[in-house]
């Protein structure tokens, strides 16, 4: 992996960042540590308990969490059939109107994601451990500003349209 080229166009870097990521990935071995959590989830099941984790305390209607994480309605339904049966989450009709059905973590579906969410502070801490401070402050500043980014982004397209280059 080669460092990071000075002045590179947006596209360079799109490219450059990339492909961090995914060699971060693979050096991190993230397939081993998430066989090692607690609970055994698909990624894209802790991602919904994420997002209900993030969520108001009431949780989540199911037509926004399919909003939230970018998949279609039955998409959300067929991921959290196993989760509430399994007990991670309740599912339960609006008070005002009786067609919506909120989402809501359980105490069983919070503390998995306390677990998720621990175990990936034990994996950065020793690799924060080995950057400066100005530097991990940089790395922080960053994502920070990524999720702010990412967050706007999100705000202005459509539900679950995701835009991708054409293969």
């Amino acid at each position: 992996m080669g460092s990071v080229t000075v002045g590179a166009n947006t596209e360079e870097e799109a490219a450059q960042a990339t492909q961090l990521f995914f060699s971060i990935l693979v050096k991190l071995r993230l397939s081993a540590i998430v066989e090692r959590l607690a609970v055994k989830l698909t990624p894209s099941q802790m991602t919904l308990l994420y997002a209900l984790y993030e969520a108001p305390n009431d949780g989540l209607p199911m037509g926004r969490l399919a909003e939230e994480l970018g998949v279609s309605a039955p998409a959300v339904t067929a991921l959290t059939d196993r989760l509430q049966r399994e007990g991670y989450l309740a599912k339960a009709t609006d008070a005002q109107d009786r067609r919506v059905v909120c989402l809501s973590l359980t105490k069983l579906g919070r503390a998995a994601v306390d677990d998720m969410i621990a175990t990936f502070e034990d994996l950065f801490r020793p690799l924060l451990a080995e950057m400066s401070q100005k530097d991990r402050l940089g790395l922080i500043h960053g994502m920070q500003h990524i999720h702010e980014v990412a967050r706007k982004m999100r705000e202005h397209t459509p539900s679950t349209v995701i835009e991708t280059r054409s293969r």
